[in-house]
């Protein structure tokens, strides 16, 4: 049974018999801040999730915090146009609430993250990233058929990303590659036992510092440990541990036969 990191921490923490007695508490871990700026342009267009989505997560009693998060978007006459996330957002699997607003998101502009993230004690922590580039000039290749049980291959161009995300069904199946391979086969395992004329939601992301699907991306706070130790490599975050990333997305629905 996997022991909660409050709880542990709490375990160590209680003096052993004959010792000296109760220690100081040990002071706040980061908060984990996992953020984004993205441009979907994936069909149909109704189900798209475009704009800034923001999570501010207490890693010592593990839930989301409050937050006034405001994403600045630098045009590229110079002005900046800033805009507060006020859609909450509830995933679920921890409590609390995260932060989106519903923006378009224009390719090839710079984004930055600023937030006040109030604490437990009721202490306000300041929280700010370093600016990201949203990819531009993004076109994606694909067929529109996919045979069952077959693979399909997926080929993109893109100015300005680090990487690219394949995705099918929102993550069903997820593949992060560097945006210069220009190319991913994805495996037949993603469409075996699928029926005839079946439609298949196949998103292709390029993007820089960070992107997960959502439901990835959400279920971080699960093991969130492990994300703020993988997050702390790429962290571009001051006053926490964490990302924020700028993404494009784009997407073909793919039938099987």
């Amino acid at each position: 049974m996997k022991v909660p990191a409050f709880l542990l921490a709490a375990v160590l923490l209680v003096p052993g018999c004959g010792g000296s007695g109760p220690s100081d508490p040990p002071a706040p871990r980061e908060v984990l801040v996992v953020a984004i700026a993205r441009s979907d342009r994936s069909t149909p267009t109704s189900e798209t999730l475009e704009g800034y989505l923001a999570f501010f997560f207490d890693r010592d009693r593990e839930t989301l915090l409050s937050a006034e998060a405001i994403v600045d978007r630098f045009d590229s006459d110079g002005s900046v146009f800033s805009r507060e996330l006020r859609t909450l957002i509830t995933p679920g699997v921890v409590p609390g609430s995260g932060y989106s607003e519903g923006i378009n998101v224009d390719p090839g502009l710079r984004f930055q993250l600023n937030a006040t993230v109030t604490r437990p004690d009721g202490s306000n922590l300041p929280v700010t990233s370093a600016m990201v580039t949203v990819p531009s000039a993004f076109e994606i290749d694909l067929p529109d058929e996919v045979v069952e049980g077959e693979s399909l291959p997926v080929t993109w161009s893109v100015t300005g990303a680090e990487k690219v995300n394949v995705a099918v069904d929102g993550g069903v199946f997820s593949a992060h590659v560097p945006a210069s391979q220009g190319a991913f086969t994805i495996p037949a395992s993603a469409f075996v036992g699928r029926p005839q004329g079946e439609e298949v939601k196949v998103q292709i992301t390029a993007y820089n510092t960070f992107y997960e699907p959502l439901g990835a991306a959400i279920s971080t706070f699960e093991d969130a440990e492990a994300a703020a130790e993988k997050f702390r490599g790429i962290d571009n975050v001051v006053g926490g541990v964490g990302v924020f990333g700028a993404a494009f997305t784009l997407g073909h629905v793919v039938t099987v036969r």
